[in-house]
């Protein structure tokens, strides 16, 4: 025939019952190709035999003793002949490619690829229904295009069989959100845009379907913009984090509100969406010069007696700091006891150089930006410091968040009666808003993931050695300053 196959009925191949039609074609080096199962409606579980395609080549005509037409009783009595309508469509939905649901108001454009190769659109149609039967040709490849308005096209390509089927060919298009960060970078100073900026684009991983975060191992991305343009945007996708940072010669960032850097979560936006973020980079003032200024405490001070829950002291940091500065000489015999020969001479020469070069330089300096903060509060500047607590992991979670607030404590204490009172009236200073505080109490959470020893049994470890020295301390991070008489969104 035309279509170059023969149909046959076999009950030695697997059947739906007796007599199965099956159709099988010349393969290569005049062998047959493997038989193919026809399926239902052809096939049932009675015999189906002496399959014939009409003359219209859309109707198949068969022999069966299947209930019905003259057999009403049961099958297997009488043979009749029986009819089965070849289906000449294919059915293509759209789904949202994050909840699987279907996705109405969804475009999904047929074409149809001619003798040339070239596709042309057949059909676009568009409903609430998101799910269209599109009529099609045998032996034809197909292209479809679904697009939605906030989300990404899908394109699915499709080749229907070189001769008519019974059953609906069905495809889904899987359109996901279209999601957009827009990145934009100012000057703070000057509450403009701040063209020729660097931005720097991390992916910092995704959010699987149990809720759990997979870090990316994606190095950022930098983009250097024109001169003339102070904005970038980013494509996203669903389910990740992102972070963005600004940068500029000249220029730094900060930690208040306005900052140079943002984190960005996708799992909001289920419907896409644009996401908008600002960036603040400004010139530096003398005091960030001296950022970030480190400042470092002994073991469970200030005031190892406290109550575990308190954050406020009386004491300040000139008291914590002489108080350790004297303790160098335990702490060099404490740690190097057990050492002999060069590693215990390394020893002893990094602690005098943590307690003289560290400890003690950092004291000389925070008193010059202290009287540096004097002189810009007496002509009227409006200050805002950022003091960050730390701790070592020798205690609980929750005492050593209360700690670092201790600790940040003392080094406010310390502006209070800085210089016989140079800060008075410090209150009103404080309260008036010329001078503010943000306080990051941080706990033990830095130095747990930095490996820093927290077993109280071995206190050379997790008391004299350096790098559990230097994970108890105060920084002062940020310095912003709002220069007299200018006016500023803060």
């Amino acid at each position: 025939s035309a279509s170059n196959t023969l149909f046959f009925s076999s009950d030695s191949l697997p059947t739906l019952g007796g007599f199965d039609v099956y159709k099988s074609k010349p393969g290569k080096n005049g062998k047959w190709e493997k038989p193919e199962h026809m399926g239902a409606p052809i096939n049932g579980s009675a015999n189906d035999a002496y399959f014939v395609i009409g003359a219209d080549s859309k109707r198949g005509y068969f022999s069966s003793n299947r209930i019905g037409s003259t057999n009403y009783a049961e099958d297997g009595c009488c043979y009749d002949i029986f009819a089965a309508d070849f289906i000449t469509r294919y059915r293509a939905i759209a789904l949202h490619g994050i909840t699987e649901k279907s996705l109405p108001m969804t475009r999904i454009t047929m074409y149809e690829k001619d003798s040339k190769g070239k596709f042309t659109p057949v059909a676009s149609p568009l409903d609430s229904t998101s799910s269209y039967a599109f009529p099609v040709k045998v032996n034809t490849k197909y292209m479809l295009i679904g697009e939605k308005s906030g989300f990404l096209p899908d394109t699915v390509f499709m080749q229907t069989p070189e001769e008519l089927w019974t059953h609906e060919i069905v495809d889904t298009l899987i359109l996901f959100p279209k999601i957009t960060l827009v990145a934009s970078v100012f000057d703070e100073d000057l509450e403009e845009p701040l063209p020729g900026s660097d931005l720097v684009f991390f992916d910092l991983g995704k959010v699987d379907k149990k809720g759990a975060f997979i870090p990316s191992e994606l190095e950022g991305k930098l983009d250097v913009l024109p001169e003339n343009i102070h904005v970038k945007t980013y494509p996203l996708q669903y389910g990740h984090v992102y972070r963005v940072l600004a940068g500029k010669e000249g220029f730094v960032s900060h930690t208040s509100k306005m900052d140079s850097s943002r984190v960005i979560s996708t799992l909001e936006y289920v419907d896409g969406g644009t996401i908008t973020v600002d960036l603040y980079l400004h010139r530096p003032s003398i005091l960030e010069q001296y950022l970030p200024l480190t400042l470092y405490f002994d073991n469970d001070y200030p005031k190892k007696d406290y109550p575990p829950n308190q954050d406020t002291i009386v004491l300040d940091y000139q008291k914590t700091f002489i108080n350790y500065i004297r303790k160098k000489e335990e702490y060099k015999d404490k740690f190097s006891s057990v050492l002999s020969g060069v590693e215990k001479q390394h020893a002893l020469d990094t602690l005098e150089f943590f307690f003289e070069n560290e400890v003690r330089m950092n004291w000389d300096s925070f008193f010059a930006f202290s009287d540096i903060l004097d002189e810009m509060l007496q002509r009227g500047d409006t200050i805002i410091l950022t003091l960050k607590g730390y701790a070592s992991p020798l205690s609980n979670p929750d005492y050593n968040f209360h700690l670092t607030n201790r600790r940040i404590a003392s080094v406010y204490n310390h502006f209070m009666i800085f210089d016989a009172g140079a800060f008075r009236p410090f209150r009103e200073i404080v309260g008036n808003g010329q001078l503010k505080f943000i306080r990051e109490p941080n706990g033990d959470a830095e130095s747990i993931k930095m490996g820093v020893n927290g077993n109280p049994k071995d206190r050379r470890s997790s008391v004299y050695d350096v790098h559990a020295a230097r994970s108890r301390r105060v920084q002062i991070i940020g310095a912003r300053v709002s220069k007299s008489g200018l006016k500023r969104k803060m």
